[in-house]
C-alpha cells in the first residue's frame, strides 16, 4: 500500500508553501504539487501531470537511479493503457443511461448536503430537477449494478468513492434528441 506525506505547513519542495494540498509519494519520492510556472524547482525535474491534475516533480539532485525512474515511467505507461482499454470497452450510451438512473434511484440526498445545496444558491425545485444525491465513502449499493459502469467497484456493489459528498448529475443532452 502507498503512503504519502502530506505537505501542510509550507514544507512541500516544489512549492515552498505556495499552496496547502501537496503530497509526496513516499514509495517513489514523486511529490505531487500543483504550484504555477516556471521554472522547475532547484533539485526537482517536471514529469507530467496525475489524473487529478497535479504537477508530478521527481527528485534531480543527481543521486536518482535512471533505472528507477525508467520504470515508474514504463509502470505509469502501462496503467494508462489499460485505463485505456477498460474504456474503449466501456458501456453504450444507453445502458450507461440505464445503470446511472439505477444508481441514482438508490440514492438519496442527507440533509446537510441539500442545506449546502441552499447556501450556494439552489431552490428545492432546482435540487429535484437536477437530482443532486449523497454519496459515501465506498458506499455499499442495496442491489448489484453493471461492474463495467464507471464508478462501480469490480464486484458491482459499491460505489468506487473514496470520499463522502454529493452527486451532481449532469445528463447527455444530445442522447435524448
Amino acid at each position: 500500500m502507498t503512503t504519502w506525506t502530506r505537505h501542510h505547513r509550507g514544507d512541500c519542495p516544489a512549492c515552498q508553501g505556495e499552496r496547502k494540498d501537496c503530497r509526496t509519494n513516499n514509495d517513489t519520492g514523486i511529490t505531487h504539487c500543483r504550484r504555477s510556472g516556471p521554472p522547475e524547482p532547484p533539485g526537482l525535474q517536471f514529469i507530467g501531470e496525475d489524473s487529478l491534475g497535479f504537477g508530478m516533480y521527481a527528485p534531480n539532485d543527481g543521486q536518482q537511479n535512471p533505472a528507477d525512474f525508467e520504470r515508474w515511467q514504463w509502470e505509469r505507461e502501462a496503467r494508462r493503457l489499460e485505463e485505456q482499454a477498460q474504456r474503449a470497452k466501456s458501456l453504450p450510451p444507453v445502458e450507461l443511461d440505464r445503470g446511472y438512473r439505477q444508481l441514482l434511484g438508490m440514492l438519496s440526498l442527507h440533509p446537510e448536503d441539500r442545506d449546502d445545496l441552499h447556501r450556494r444558491g439552489f431552490t428545492d425545485q432546482q435540487i429535484e430537477e437536477q437530482g443532486f444525491k449523497s454519496v459515501e465513502r465506498w458506499q455499499r449499493l442495496d442491489r448489484e449494478l453493471w461492474p463495467d459502469l464507471p464508478g462501480v467497484s469490480a464486484d458491482g456493489q459499491s460505489l468506487n468513492v473514496p470520499y463522502p459528498g454529493y452527486l451532481c448529475p449532469i445528463f447527455n443532452m444530445g442522447f435524448f434528441t
